[in-house]
């Protein structure tokens, strides 16, 4: 899905914005003393609904200091 990018937070407001429905599990490790990572697995029970369509399963991965 790509879209282009916003020049300010006032075009925000007029964006496309699509909903989703997500369920799934999440991981949490250590890396080193100081950041976490995190991993994410969902399922988007609304992916039909998305134009253009796409996958229902989403990976995410994070980090935290």
């Amino acid at each position: 899905n790509y879209r282009s990018a916003f020049k300010s937070i006032a075009e925000l407001k007029d964006a496309a914005w699509q909903h989703s429905a997500l369920i799934g599990i999440s991981r949490q490790y250590k890396v080193s003393k100081k950041l976490k990572g995190e991993m994410k697995l969902l399922y988007d029970f609304m992916a039909e609904r998305h134009v253009p369509a796409g996958s229902p399963f989403v990976f995410r991965v994070g980090y935290k200091m």
